[in-house]
């Protein structure tokens, strides 16, 4: 089996998808490593999050859990954490609730 492990994304889904487009010719199983909402694009990396060509492991990062508690805190959650800037805050405004769950089930 080969793995092809993709890591901080960073919500740059023109990268995201050519990382995409060049694993999947090759792997049989994606490794998503943490932080893939953080920046300009993070509802469209969560929306190919949810179709993406293989199966897939995820490892949820320290910006994808402060953008679940700002998204939280946004729809009045209780939330643990603090947010740390106007990036995590703007991200969590970009995200829907599924996209929420998504990110917070890994």
């Amino acid at each position: 089996m080969k793995l092809a492990a993709l890591y901080d994304i960073h919500g740059n889904l023109p990268a995201f998808e050519a990382a995409l487009a060049a694993a999947s010719k090759e792997a049989d199983l994606l490794l998503i490593g943490g932080d893939v909402t953080w920046g300009p694009m993070p509802d469209g990396v969560t929306a190919r999050l949810r179709s993406l060509p293989l199966p897939a492991l995820f490892i949820r990062g320290n910006g994808d859990r402060e953008v679940v508690e700002a998204y939280d805190r946004q729809h009045g959650r209780a939330t643990t954490g603090e947010t740390i800037d106007d990036i995590t805050e703007w991200a969590a405004g970009r995200i829907t609730e599924a996209d929420r769950d998504l990110l917070a089930s890994r």
